[in-house]
């Protein structure tokens, strides 16, 4: 298992170029029986071991032959990863010589990002959203859309242009957990903060920890 922090936790989805999107998706409706839809693919439905509660899907989807999505690779196909923390992930590849994207792409499916590997294969990194819960504390949606639950805690990452420019966010960050008086999990490196919340006394979101993020949501 890989046991290094901010990276692929799993396969998003398999794209593929077809000559004939629509018969290839009979033919596999028919003799595999994948339920493809009338959007031209389908989703997987799964659910992770360690936390059934939570679902995730694999996406299948033929392109048509002159599609431009792959671009500039010029392989026939592209593989989505599902990674927990697109921006920690981006700072990470960018850290080790990785030639990454500029683009990030943002909508109500997730954020995106994109970069190539050494056999030219054009890579796509998703991060799903997660849907807020019945018991998220007041407030929660206000927040910059970057906030998200995960395994209880309110997690936000931001990218810098350097070592220096993280540090200086983190020290912020202090500044506004001493005077709130609600200090949060922060993890940091060349180009990246994370910030963590949750209250400890109760081990649940309060509005301790939307007051904060709020709050930080002004100090990048």
């Amino acid at each position: 298992m890989n046991d290094r922090p901010h990276r692929v936790t799993g396969i998003g989805g398999i794209f593929f170029k077809a000559t004939d999107p629509a018969a290839l998706g009979a033919w596999y409706r028919t003799h595999l029986g994948i339920g493809v839809e009338a959007w031209g693919g389908t989703a997987f439905s799964w659910r992770e071991d360690d936390a059934p509660e939570r679902k995730g899907s694999t996406v299948w989807s033929p392109f048509k032959p002159e599609t431009t999505y792959f671009a500039p690779s010029d392989k026939p196909f592209m593989v989505n990863y599902r990674v927990d923390d697109l921006d920690a992930v981006r700072a990470a590849l960018i850290a080790e010589g990785v030639e990454v994207d500029a683009k990030v792409d943002d909508s109500d499916y997730g954020r995106f990002g994109w970069l190539m590997d050494p056999d030219g294969n054009r890579i796509e990194l998703w991060q799903p959203p997660v849907p807020p819960r019945p018991d998220d504390p007041p407030g929660l949606a206000g927040l910059h859309p970057d906030w998200r639950v995960d395994d209880g805690k309110l997690c936000r990452s931001w990218k810098f242009e350097n070592f220096a420019a993280a540090l200086a966010f983190v020290e912020r960050v202090a500044a506004h957990a001493e005077r709130l008086n609600h200090h949060p999990e922060i993890t940091f490196g060349w180009g990246y903060a994370r910030i963590a919340l949750h209250t400890h006394a109760t081990q649940t979101l309060t509005e301790a920890d939307v007051q904060l993020a709020a709050a930080l949501d002004g100090s990048a």
